[in-house]
């Protein structure tokens, strides 16, 4: 049951659903914890004739292609974010640096007036 609940958390089940077996099961599915596999789909594609260890090791490596995508995915976002940031702060300080020069000019007037 431990290997059962460790392969849960890997596919990703949140604590609540780790305790549902394919007999106990709010969902009333019987084929919970198994692999859907998609026939219909398989047929299209034509890879009926694969061996079912050719099929789960195409699987694994979808799997795992999908997780370096992901990966990727949240490292160019954080780039990004890292990148907007960068460009706010560059802007405040551009801002920052024109207002001090307005202020700058406004006290030499300010000085001239008084004069």
């Amino acid at each position: 049951q431990a290997k059962e609940i460790k392969k849960r958390k890997e596919m990703g089940w949140d604590d609540e659903e780790l305790n549902y077996t394919n007999t106990d099961n709010p969902y009333g599915d019987t084929h919970l914890l198994e692999t859907f596999i998609w026939h219909k789909k398989h047929e299209k594609e034509g890879t009926t004739h694969l061996s079912e260890a050719e099929k789960v090791r195409r699987n694994q490596v979808k799997r795992e292609e999908m997780k370096r995508e992901l990966a990727s995915v949240k490292r160019r976002r954080q780039e990004r974010e890292q990148e907007r940031m960068a460009r706010d702060e560059e802007r405040e300080m551009m801002q920052r640096e024109k207002e001090g020069a307005y202020y700058q000019e406004w006290e030499k007037q300010e000085d001239m007036v008084s004069l």
